[in-house]
């Protein structure tokens, strides 16, 4: 957070992608033990990919066209192949376009209806809530999935269908992993936010940053 500060997201989530696949290269080996895309080098343009459509939402027309390229691109990443898993990863990114900050009033045109309803529901108080625990959840959840799964595999309702398997490991995952999601967001998350903006402000106010501003 403090290098999407002082550079900017843009430049940022651009140059660390291009760090990812240069060390993809250097050490393909190491990468070739994971069959999926579960190291945090195959990940991050992922995420990137989408934090460049967020920014390109207010952007130039000609500034947007390039963002978007680029969130294309940070998709294929992962993989080198551009296959199905690749397309939709590019579809979900690119999606986020159509929830334009812009758009913060109710327009009659018909082309709208669907783009104002999708942005009043995902900016609604519990999607944010959501976004808050996201990290926490993706952290966590595995360590309660892989084995609530194993239990629900060799317990009595090992005969239910599938569907029925998935959706009783997710409740009780989600049981137990939103929570302390939440709890991780309050006294982990924030207060790191919190040092990050103190650290950032201390060094604005250090000799050096006192003498730039003088000479501007």
């Amino acid at each position: 957070m403090l290098l999407f500060k002082k550079f900017g997201i843009i430049y940022v989530c651009i140059i660390v992608s291009i760090v990812c696949v240069a060390v993809r290269y250097c050490a393909q080996d190491y990468y070739s033990s994971f069959s999926m895309p579960s190291f945090i080098t195959m990940k991050l343009p992922i995420f990137f990919a989408g934090m460049l459509c967020a920014e390109a939402v207010d952007a130039q027309r000609r500034r947007l066209i390039a963002i978007v390229l680029a969130a294309m691109l940070m998709c294929v990443i992962p993989s080198f192949n551009v296959g199905l898993g690749a397309v939709i990863r590019i579809g979900f990114v690119l999606a986020l376009l159509i929830l334009p900050s812009k758009l913060s009033t109710y327009r009659p045109d018909a082309r709208y209806k669907i783009v104002f309803l999708a942005n009043k529901v995902l900016a609604s108080s519990v999607m944010r809530w959501s976004g808050d625990v996201s990290y926490g959840v993706y952290l966590l959840h595995l360590l309660l999935l892989i084995p609530v799964s194993a239990w629900i595999s060799e317990s009595f309702v090992a005969h239910w269908p599938g569907i029925c398997r998935l959706f009783l490991a997710v409740l009780i995952t989600s049981i137990f992993v939103y929570p302390v999601s939440y709890l991780l967001h309050l006294n982990v998350e924030l207060r790191g936010v919190k040092i990050g903006r103190d650290v950032l402000k201390m060094i604005a106010r250090s000799p050096r940053g006192v003498h730039s501003s003088g000479e501007l």
